[in-house]
């Protein structure tokens, strides 16, 4: 069972958008399979920076269609991955310190809540800017 169901109501209508939210929740629900498996927290720490590295990728994406699409709220977009990054060497730091369950369901509460946010409360009005200038 997963996490996270991708549907089209999460679409933004720009193809390589679509397929890396898509890859962001695969990860997701990775990490809550190692959760539930009680995998260790070097695996889990694993998948973290794994998501943490595509996040990066996918943002970096994000403002390069940006750019070309001369989307005004771009600098406000720059700061996003540092703040999901920051979060989760939060997660981390409660883990390695004791204060967090590597298997508990914290991180994946935090993950999920992030990504719908991301889509759903900045990418939707992303779409239409970047499809209006020919990116789809």
């Amino acid at each position: 069972m997963s996490f996270f169901e991708w549907d089209a109501s999460y679409s933004v209508g720009v193809t390589m958008i679509d397929d890396q939210h898509q890859k962001l929740v695969e990860l997701i629900n990775t990490l809550l399979d190692a959760g539930r498996d009680t995998k260790t927290a070097q695996v889990i720490f694993a998948l973290l920076r794994e998501l943490a590295g595509y996040t990066r990728h996918h943002f970096s994406a994000e403002e390069r269609l940006m750019e070309k699409a001369g989307f005004s709220g771009l600098p406000l977009h720059k700061k996003a991955p540092a703040k999901f990054i920051a979060n989760a060497r939060k997660v981390k730091q409660k883990i390695d310190q004791g204060r967090a369950n590597p298997n508990g369901f914290d991180w994946v509460h935090f993950l999920q809540s992030w990504l719908k946010d991301h889509i759903t409360g900045t990418d939707k009005t992303r779409g239409p800017v970047m499809r209006a200038e020919g990116i789809t």
